[in-house]
């Protein structure tokens, strides 16, 4: 039984979601699926210590019982980037063997996630995704979005950097636009450069969205109001200059929050009444007590931001765009799709577990 390197090109592509996805599958059927995150290359500082997000994520949802330090035995920390640059031996390859193989004695099979571009994240340390995949003989699964037709050179050149390991292309998160693209067009010409495609799971605004309280967490916010802290947040709306501009986009996307200053109260009233997600309101004053009451009765959240319209914009864009499974419906979800949209099957006999 092989393990399985889940890459991609660039980072939020959907990888810790494939991850979970067949996680719970192969538990399904009788299996003990383990995983290490053998490079974590956007550590977050949590309570004095230094952590990985997703092999946090992959701990708490699949409820595993090996610690964090041996589920992600490498962290690219602000202190050890700097010291390689100063010209510090790097890391030793051997952490991430020795890991792998304490999991692998009690976890079949074993799923590794790879780290933002594997075509050049662990580089500086001397420990590149091709490399990984050698040292623990794993069969690689590229997942990766298809936003247009440069997706098929990224593609392309991280199946090939794999070689024989490759299993196939999953293209993840695909827009309405590009679906009929990428199955006529760009899925055929890999087949024919002899890359399988796998999958094609179109874009899902369900797993595209945030809770209210993770985006006011993530933009360094306050959430003023007591409920709605659990609501969905999948886009946003700019109500700074262009009042019709930012109502429309709300009309269109069901789950858009209205971002805009405090004092414009006639607009945050008018998005209230449209069922807004949240109001994320910029400036130092104190939130019109009506837009609170009426906030309060539809249940919506207040995020009021420390920063400017500007740089709150910048943030709510990274926020969404490395949005995380929150619950058990978003996973729910995700496996719905890739039941219907996967080769599922073919992953499987490529680890031997048929």
């Amino acid at each position: 039984m092989q393990a399985l390197y889940v890459v991609s090109t660039e980072g939020h592509s959907g990888k810790t979601l494939t991850t979970l996805v067949l996680m719970q599958r192969y538990r399904e059927q009788g299996h003990t699926p383990g995983y290490l995150k053998p490079i974590g290359t956007a550590p977050r500082h949590d309570a004095g210590q230094w952590r990985d997000e997703d092999a946090h994520l992959v701990r708490e949802q699949m409820s595993l019982e090996a610690p964090l330090a041996q589920i992600c035995p490498l962290l690219a920390t602000p202190s050890l980037l700097a010291a390689c640059l100063q010209g510090a031996p790097p890391p030793d390859p051997a952490l991430i063997l020795k890991a792998y193989q304490a999991l692998s004695e009690k976890h079949r099979p074993m799923l590794i996630g790879g780290s933002g571009s594997a075509l050049c994240h662990g580089a500086l340390l001397g420990i590149g995704a091709g490399k990984v995949a050698e040292m623990l003989d794993a069969r690689v699964l590229v997942v990766h979005p298809a936003r247009d037709l440069s997706c098929l050179d990224s593609a392309l050149a991280c199946a090939f950097l794999f070689s024989g390991r490759t299993v196939g292309v999953v293209f993840n998160d695909v827009p309405p636009a590009m679906l009929e693209v990428v199955a006529d067009v760009i899925a055929p010409f890999l087949e024919r450069r002899g890359v399988r495609v796998l999958g094609i799971v179109p874009h899902d605004p369900l797993l595209a969205s945030v809770t209210a309280a993770e985006l006011a967490r993530v933009i360094g916010g306050t959430l003023l109001t007591a409920e709605g802290g659990e609501r969905p947040v999948s886009a946003f709306a700019v109500g700074a200059m262009d009042a019709e501009r930012a109502l429309a986009v709300l009309r269109a996307k069901p789950g858009a929050a209205l971002l805009t200053a405090v004092e414009r109260i006639d607009l945050q009233l008018l998005a209230l009444e449209m069922s807004t997600s949240a109001l994320v309101l910029t400036g130092r004053r104190e939130p019109d007590s009506r837009v609170v009451a009426e906030a309060d009765a539809r249940g919506v959240p207040l995020i009021a931001s420390r920063q400017d319209v500007f740089d709150t914009v910048a943030l709510l864009e990274g926020a969404l765009g490395r949005s995380r499974l929150r619950d058990a419906a978003q996973l729910a979800r995700a496996r719905s799709l890739f039941a219907e949209r996967v080769a599922l099957l073919a992953i499987d006999e490529a680890l031997g577990l048929n």
